[in-house]
């Protein structure tokens, strides 16, 4: 939350602690070490301030990377990194290892980390549907269905700008109950050519369609 008390203007560490509940003394170790890599600045008067980069982890820019970021550090990616050699020496998956199931069943068995993965999978879409919605020519299909979708941010910018081509967002069930009260693919731009799929792609995909994307 640093990121957003930040956008009301530089504070010191004491100030930001204060706010936040957390220890000075702790709150300035962390910043300076984010410092360091350009991830919020020190000023000269000890107040810090935002950079560029610490401006992603607002949770109010559309181009945030706030849920991305705390996807990355959840404590089930990170139980999974401290699996590393058994991969290394295994050749086996650390994370079913250490889980004792894939990735998509684990998020489909803890739903709040389910919303946590497809909300970093929405951030770090934002900054680049319109671009790969341009840069190539979906209109030449009749019916584009986005593989694992999640809430459908790619697939309604693409049928925005491609006013005759019908979509199919397909994810896992509760994903896609998720996409429905998202508004990405149920807004009225698009609503209308879109449907909602769900599915295991492990197992299948919707059959005839002319064409399929899948995204990361």
């Amino acid at each position: 939350g640093i990121a957003d008390v930040l956008a009301r203007g530089p504070q010191t560490p004491a100030t930001l602690a204060k706010t936040l509940g957390a220890d000075p003394t702790a709150v300035h170790r962390v910043l300076r070490a984010l410092a360091s890599v350009g991830v919020f600045a020190e000023r000269p008067d000890g107040r810090f301030k935002l950079t560029p980069a610490a401006a992603m982890l607002r949770s109010d820019v559309p181009a945030s990377l706030r849920s991305f970021a705390l996807m990355m550090v959840d404590g089930y990616n990170w139980r999974a990194w401290e699996a590393l050699l058994y991969g290394v020496t295994t050749g086996k998956l650390a994370f079913d290892h250490v889980h004792g199931v894939p990735l998509f069943e684990y998020l489909r068995q803890h739903p709040e980390e389910d919303r946590t993965f497809s909300a970093s999978m929405a951030s770090i879409s934002g900054p680049e549907n319109a671009a790969v919605a341009a840069a190539y020519d979906f209109g030449r299909f009749g019916t584009l269905v986005d593989v694992g979708g999640a809430h459908g941010h790619l697939l309604a910018t693409i049928l925005r700008r491609h006013k005759r081509l019908r979509g199919v967002l397909y994810d896992q069930p509760q994903v896609v109950a998720a996409a429905r009260r998202s508004g990405f693919v149920t807004a009225k731009p698009v609503a209308a050519r879109c449907t909602l799929a769900g599915g295991s792609f492990f197992d299948r995909v919707p059959a005839g369609a002319d064409a399929y994307i899948m995204k990361y």
